[in-house]
């Protein structure tokens, strides 16, 4: 576990449920989030069945956030405290829950974003 920075510590102790953090790459914005969920869950700011989501662009990014965040929090309290996903997954549930309400078929096969690329990939395909 890293120690956080006096601004960190600053997003950590938020009393307010809103906030928005901005800076460049590299300046600790993961662990920041990550300090932010345990300021949240610690103060019990949200409550049962209220839950923290945290949303990511990428595969990679959402699983560096759940490694912080269990550098943090103890199993329990991530399982039911957290949702952890990247957009696309978030996207994901969302049609799954709620595809029937819009004619569509819940059970539908989504494409996952490796085979996405894969197919971009394909010798196949013109990209021009």
């Amino acid at each position: 576990m890293l120690t956080p920075t006096a601004k960190q510590i600053l997003i950590r102790d938020h009393q307010s449920l809103a906030l928005l953090v901005t800076a460049p790459a590299g300046c600790g914005k993961t662990e920041a989030l990550a300090l932010r969920v345990l300021g949240l869950v610690s103060r019990q700011n949200i409550k049962h069945p209220q839950k923290i989501l945290v949303t990511t662009f990428s595969n990679r990014a959402r699983d560096n956030v759940r490694e912080r965040l269990r550098a943090h929090l103890s199993g329990a309290a991530l399982r039911d405290r957290v949702t952890v996903c990247n957009f696309h997954g978030l996207s994901a549930r969302i049609f799954r829950a709620h595809a029937n309400v819009i004619g569509l078929n819940p059970h539908a096969t989504l494409p996952e974003n490796d085979w996405v690329a894969e197919q971009c990939r394909a010798p196949e395909v013109d990209l021009r």
